[in-house]
């Protein structure tokens, strides 16, 4: 019945068109009908057509429509018919037009500064959770995190208390020794025993994340402005696993100075020697705040080929950033650790069918330098003069006091492990410039008609950190700021995207990080929601 009503609306459309075409009048009831009267009531009966649908959604549905099809549903509307009839049009053109909206909001998971949106406002939601327990070094291979976080994959007593370098290298003096009778001998000193015992870590991190983004389309400019702030969550633990061995103990216990006298055990050590450089250690160390904001803006580019195009512009507030970051072995950081941003994006979707629908996403951003609190390695000198040979180190060395004296002259740092220098100071760093491209594509129908699949291929880089030497005393050694600095990330990623409907939608995604240098080997899943109003 359906078909046949269709056939007859649309003959009788054509046949009155002709009609007008040919200069012809057409007569109801001795009503002349001219053709601003026929668009008038087609019109009408479209405006009539959408009533089913809410208010707020009138304007995005018809804008949706290509100019042909509305064209055919404007051709099929117009017909003098009883109510009946009317209901069986309008319930065609629902499915219709709903089955088109679909097909327009059928677009790939992007950052929400990056999506597009049909009216004057979009808010976005996202919650997720990512965690990671190893790591990829420069190489490539896959080790502990704790690589990640020192910059360096072995860790000896030596290369953070300079003392025990010292006494190693035979460049100091000691008062240790053994026997009764005491015998003196530098060698006997714990400093001296421990100066090549390995310090292992086993370190991993959870960040949890609540995002939340609102941006609004001004029509005079033709460009969304828009605001994005994170609250965010995140747990560093790193636990020593290092353990003295049976024959250490033994030695340390006979051996003068005693050892355990003073530190329960090589934990204990470590952490008295944090505690002298003003090092918090935390094996379980959290934070809770806001993150960085981000103030972006964008606008659509209009192309035949892409149902989408969105380039824009962001810059990132360090609002994050705390002072006091450095007196903590690993400080949780919930932002890009202190830098301003700005960057530039661009994304695109093209729709083919249902299977293959190619989308990208390309964003560049470029920190600007900033002055921070670093740990940074100071060279210790000594001329062999002054103070005379076998004086006491006292203060000038890192937990010198009476036990060791000076010998010989030396020229060293006091840690070859940044994160661990004797103190922080001040320096203007700069961050690597950063890239991010993602390749995707998204399938159509899956699972349901109102559902979706993306699948991506993401590839982060960036450049190694720049730490500037300018008015900065020689004597800090700035080079293990910046090592192992640069970072390459490819991720793959998966997103089950449903539309509730034109203007309401929901994405669960997962995010894997398959390979990469110098970055960690990261697990996140997530869950967003966002509208158009």
């Amino acid at each position: 019945m359906n078909k046949k009503l269709f056939i007859g609306y649309f003959l009788f459309s054509l046949c009155f068109r002709f009609e007008l075409t040919a200069g012809g009048d057409l007569d109801f009831d001795n009503l002349k009908i001219d053709l601003e009267t026929i668009k008038n009531v087609e019109n009408e009966f479209l405006i009539k057509k959408l009533d089913a649908f809410n208010k707020q959604e009138q304007k995005s549905l018809v804008k949706g429509l290509d100019e042909d099809k509305v064209e055919v549903v404007e051709e099929r509307s117009f017909s003098n018919v009883n109510d009946n009839k009317l209901q069986e049009k309008k319930k065609f053109e629902r499915h219709f037009l709903n089955k088109e909206s679909l097909d327009f909001y059928k677009y790939p998971a992007f950052p929400p500064y990056a999506l597009p949106y049909d009216k004057n406002n979009l808010v976005f939601i996202s919650v997720g959770s990512l965690w990671a327990n190893k790591c990829f070094s420069p190489s490539g291979s896959c080790h502990n995190m704790a690589e990640n976080v020192f910059k360096a994959n072995h860790i000896y007593l030596k290369d953070i208390l300079t003392v025990s370098k010292l006494l190693k290298n035979s460049l100091l003096s000691s008062t240790g020794g053994s026997g009764t009778p005491f015998v003196h001998d530098d060698t006997k000193h714990y400093f001296y025993q421990l100066a090549d015992q390995e310090l292992k870590f086993n370190a991993s991190f959870r960040k949890t994340f609540v995002n939340f983004s609102l941006q609004h389309f001004f029509e005079k400019i033709g460009t969304s402005l828009g605001i994005m702030f994170p609250v965010v969550n995140r747990k560093n633990n790193i636990v020593m696993e290092s353990k003295m061995s049976v024959a250490m103990r033994n030695n340390l216990s006979t051996y003068t100075p005693q050892f355990f006298d003073n530190y329960e055990n090589l934990e204990d050590f470590f952490d008295h020697i944090l505690q002298a450089k003003g090092i918090g250690y935390n094996k379980h160390d959290s934070e809770v705040g806001f993150g960085d904001l981000t103030f972006f803006a964008n606008t659509s580019i209009k192309d035949r080929h892409f149902q989408s195009l969105i380039l824009g512009a962001k810059v990132v507030a360090p609002t994050s950033y705390r002072e006091g970051s450095a007196d903590r072995l690993w400080n949780p950081d919930l932002g890009n650790g202190g830098f301003w941003e700005i960057g530039a994006f661009f994304s695109g979707y093209k729709k083919v069918d249902d299977n293959i629908n190619p989308n990208f996403f390309f964003e560049f951003s470029l920190p600007l330098p900033s002055n921070l609190y670093k740990r940074i390695p100071q060279r210790k000198i000594y001329d062999g003069v002054t103070p005379a040979p076998g004086a006491n180190v006292g203060d000038k060395l890192l937990m010198g006091g009476t036990d060791v004296q000076f010998k010989n002259a030396y020229n060293v740092l006091d840690s070859d492990v940044a994160m661990m220098a004797d103190q922080s100071v001040g320096i203007k760093m700069k961050k690597g410039s950063q890239i991010v491209f993602r390749f995707g594509n998204v399938i159509d129908k899956f699972l349901s008609r109102k559902s979706f699949l993306d699948i991506y291929y993401e590839f982060r880089g960036k450049n190694r950190d720049y730490a500037s030497r300018s008015n900065f005393d020689t004597n800090y050694d700035t080079i293990n700021l910046n090592k192992n600095s640069f970072e390459a990330e490819h991720k793959i990623a998966a997103n089950f995207l449903y539309q509730f409907s034109h203007f309401k939608r929901m994405a669960v995604g997962c995010i894997y990080t398959i390979y990469g240098r110098n970055v960690p080997k990261t697990l996140e899943f997530n869950i967003s929601f966002n509208k158009d109003f």
